[in-house]
């Protein structure tokens, strides 16, 4: 009974504290990979299924940062084509210094990429190491409304770990 209460009470608490936060900073979903995969000819993919998307790493020092995140190697083609429906790759994380990275006022750092879709979406990170990874350098310093009106789909948070 008395953990119930303990359990109750660190909720209330959470979601006061989570309610708190400005939407523009709120996790969108929990930021690291469920699993990656890889196929043959094909970069590795991070699938994040509690958002239903996926992003195909064409830098591998994404995989790196994401060293604890299980690996499935050599998928079949059916395996492959099945997590990939139902989570589909949105964008391609490439280190070629394409993936601009941001400092908007008061808020974390965010890489901005360029979705499949043509559109670019903020993530936002929790480690330089995802600048460092990219390629981008330093952070670039931007005021918090003219990032929103640059970039305003928000896409997956990043972090190094849950």
């Amino acid at each position: 009974m008395k953990s119930q209460f303990v359990l109750k009470a660190y909720l209330t608490a959470g979601i006061s504290i989570l309610s708190i936060i400005p939407a523009s900073i709120a996790h969108a979903g929990n930021g690291v990979p469920d699993y990656i995969i890889e196929y043959q000819g094909q970069p590795a993919i991070a699938v994040f299924e509690d958002v239903r998307q996926s992003y195909a790493l064409g830098c591998p020092g994404f995989r790196s940062l994401w060293s604890r995140v299980p690996v499935q190697r050599a998928v079949s083609s059916v395996v492959f084509n099945r997590i990939v429906s139902v989570n589909p790759v949105v964008a391609d994380i490439p280190c070629n210094g394409s993936v601009d990275p941001y400092a908007p006022t008061g808020e974390p750092g965010a890489l901005v990429i360029r979705h499949r879709n043509g559109q670019y979406y903020r993530h936002y990170v929790n480690s330089i190491e995802f600048v460092r990874t990219v390629g981008g350098g330093e952070f670039i310093p931007i005021a918090r409304q003219e990032f929103y009106n640059r970039f305003p789909n928000r896409g997956t948070d990043f972090r190094l770990k849950r």
